[in-house]
């Protein structure tokens, strides 16, 4: 367990605070929205400091990238459940946290999607966009119709990128073996 692991862990507990919040939303405050939004920016921050010293310390790990990734996709689910329940946007915002849950379960229908995929700037930059989106939807001064706007524009945005990423591992899978 190196240091890159350890800021990991500690983002992670970081998430798991954000993420109660879910189970006590009714009785979030104004303050309580910028305590969230504060953790959360507190977090994402500690998500590019794990990685540089990753690499700068030599500890690059298949375990650290998907631990990594996996405290993401909660983060992200746990924001967008707050967007919703905040009573800014409809239940479709969840889609932004559910879609990497979503193609974890199409993998066990679909085996090519289970392949690995190469390294991407693109997807490292959408996940970025995906938690500042959300979190300028919890802001309490985002009107509904600016919240509902990043929103869609967020969702758009992840979609077209899972669907480069499916269509790059059907292509090297399925058309890959004929």
């Amino acid at each position: 367990m190196g240091w890159a692991n350890r800021i990991t862990i500690l983002r992670a507990i970081l998430s798991i605070s954000v993420c109660a919040s879910v189970f006590h939303w009714e009785s979030l405050s104004a303050s309580g929205y910028w305590w969230l939004i504060s953790m959360t920016i507190l977090a994402m921050t500690m998500d590019a400091l794990d990685g540089w010293v990753a690499r700068h310390t030599h500890t690059e790990s298949s375990f650290g990238a998907r631990l990594d990734m996996e405290i993401d996709a909660f983060l992200l689910l746990s924001l967008s459940l707050l967007v919703f329940l905040s009573g800014k946007i409809a239940f479709w915002i969840v889609f932004l946290g559910l879609i990497r849950y979503c193609f974890v379960i199409c993998g066990e229908i679909w085996p090519f999607l289970q392949k690995e995929l190469p390294v991407s700037w693109r997807r490292k930059i959408v996940c970025v966009i995906q938690g500042i989106a959300l979190v300028i939807c919890l802001v309490p001064l985002t009107s509904e119709s600016l919240a509902w706007r990043i929103g869609a524009s967020s969702l758009g945005l992840l979609l077209s990128s899972f669907w480069i990423d499916i269509r790059w591992l059907y292509k090297t899978g399925v058309l890959g073996e004929i």
